[in-house]
């Protein structure tokens, strides 16, 4: 340990960010993790974990296990070569208020004032086994998160040698995973939360050889007065590579297809108009909007919150497709065409008088599994008594191994309205108080986004085993997902809100495609053809 590296990175988040303090707050399901001022943060023990499990992840376990450091009952161990602050919430002028701060400049500052203007709730349904939303059974919920651009800011402090396993160049190495598209950060990540891109870094190397007693203390108290970085400062620095658009090697590509609707669209449920012109004929009351999200813009190291919408050009409120939403339609579609592919039928089998579960099958391979409070694993994602206890540590379930991103839509126009009332059967007037007005989109156009990790492709390919699913299961599991994939592309899977009235056509154009779900062979195939009637 010749060399004491230390590290600033600002990161800059892609979509909402989750960071739930494990409690509830007023009237939500999820409170924000705060800091001691007051101010929402990153835990470094939630960085260090997305962080640690991305490096092993991507190849050569062994060799991430001794920067990270492990323990084991059999020796002692070995201890972290690298030490990771809290990731702290970046404020409007870009500064970081690093140790305590008066409450009268905080409440100064819009991002870091008591109701921080960043914190907004996304509202989430589950959909049941008829399709429709269920609200009961704990199915509908709300998650807090942060807006899309918020920044944050944390330090790294590592050592290194000039040679061997621990050089600065390895350690820029795991640093770049950071920067990768599919690194994120907080809950709910295979739903599309927490993704980020690396905005700012600066390194310095203090040599521990050179730099002995006062001189290193000087050069460590320097490094932290320094202002968070808005550019790569250097870029030759050995080993860093932060890319956005390159994914970790712990996943690969599954499906990217573009969505182009004819018609009108809305999904979702917002509370302010796209096109601030319609107010005036319209007003207030009674009119339905769609789901827009507002973002932090960002000018050098000047933020504002943007609540004018985006344009061709420009950033601002958009309006989103939540990944989770995404997930659910797909979810329910490949459990629909992978019951039918088994022989496991609505008329037979009674759905309709108790509640359907997602087969066991899909939530081992796909979508993952949740568990109860005791910690045993339950089947199909539901919560189950057993009688044997869990043992202390075990795992509760099993995360997903898709991760579907968030869907900004883009459309051709705003500003449509449609009025909508319901008429009372006997005497054919309007009823009292049933009479509302929706505000909707022309033409949208978004992309559906899906990652898989590579532990899955291997299962789905036949290459490695899951137990208690036979290579029969694991055949109709892909099929299923072909023929979800042609109804997507087909315009026969809507996604969006209200869509049994709003009349819009889609159309899918496939970008991507892993070759799992390669569904277009050649004619003749009594096998596949089936699943195009």
């Amino acid at each position: 340990m010749s060399h004491l590296i230390l590290s600033r990175i600002v990161i800059e988040t892609l979509s909402p960010l989750a960071l739930s303090s494990g409690g509830h707050d007023l009237g939500s399901s999820s409170d924000v993790a705060k800091d001691w001022n007051g101010v929402p943060y990153i835990p470094a023990t939630s960085l260090m974990g997305v962080w640690r499990s991305a490096a092993e992840s991507s190849g050569n376990a062994k060799v991430w296990l001794e920067w990270f450091g492990f323990i084991n009952r059999r020796s002692q161990g070995r201890a972290s070569r690298i030490i990771l602050s809290d990731g702290l919430l970046v404020n409007k002028a870009g500064d970081a208020g690093r140790g305590l701060v008066l409450k009268s400049k905080l409440e100064k500052d819009e991002f870091t004032r008591t109701n921080s203007a960043l914190i907004f709730s996304r509202e989430r349904t589950r959909i049941n086994h008829r399709g429709v939303a269920d609200a009961g059974g704990h199915g509908k919920f709300d998650t807090k998160c942060l807006l899309k651009g918020t920044r944050f800011t944390f330090d790294i402090k590592a050592y290194v040698d000039d040679e061997g396993s621990f050089t600065r160049e390895k350690l820029n190495q795991i640093i770049s995973i950071i920067g990768k598209a599919s690194f994120a950060v907080g809950g709910g990540k295979t739903n599309g939360l927490g993704r980020v891109k690396v905005v700012g870094f600066r390194q310095e190397d203090i040599d521990l050889k050179k730099d002995k007693g006062e001189g290193c203390l000087r050069k460590i108290n320097d490094f932290r007065k320094k202002k968070e970085p808005y550019v790569l400062e250097a870029p030759d620095y050995p080993g860093i590579c932060f890319d956005d658009t390159k994914i970790s090697d712990n996943y690969e590509e599954l499906l990217k297809m573009t969505l182009n609707g004819t018609g009108v669209f809305t999904a979702g449920t917002g509370s302010a108009y796209l096109h601030q012109d319609l107010q005036k004929l319209t007003g207030s009351t009674g009119v339905s909007h769609p789901g827009t999200e507002d973002a932090v813009v960002w000018t050098g190291c000047q933020g504002q919150i943007v609540r004018e919408q985006a344009g061709k050009d420009k950033a601002g409120r958009e309006l989103v497709i939540p990944g989770s939403e995404i997930k659910g339609v797909i979810a329910h579609r490949v459990a629909y065409h992978y019951n039918r592919i088994i022989g496991n039928l609505a008329d037979e089998n009674d759905f309709f008088s108790k509640e359907y579960k997602m087969p066991e099958a899909l939530g081992k391979l796909l979508f993952g599994m949740a568990g109860n409070e005791g910690g045993e694993e339950t089947k199909n994602g539901d919560t189950e008594n057993k009688a044997k206890p869990a043992s202390r540590g075990a795992s509760t379930g099993l995360a997903g191994r898709l991760l579907f991103r968030d869907a900004a839509v883009a459309y051709k126009k705003t500003g449509v309205l449609r009025s909508h009332n319901r008429i009372d059967r006997i005497t054919g007037g309007v009823i009292d108080k049933a009479l509302f007005t929706e505000e909707l989109v022309v033409d949208p156009v978004f992309d559906v986004n899906i990652l898989v990790t590579k532990e899955a492709v291997k299962v789905l390919s036949g290459e490695k085993t899951v137990p208690g699913i036979d290579e029969k299961t694991v055949k109709n599991v892909i099929l299923a997902l072909k023929r979800t994939v042609f109804d997507l592309e087909n315009g026969l899977l809507p996604i969006g809100a209200k869509t049994g009235r709003t009349l819009c056509e889609f159309t899918g154009k496939i970008n991507t495609c892993h070759p799992l779900l390669n569904y277009k062979i050649k004619q003749g195939d009594s096998k596949e053809s089936e699943g195009r009637q």
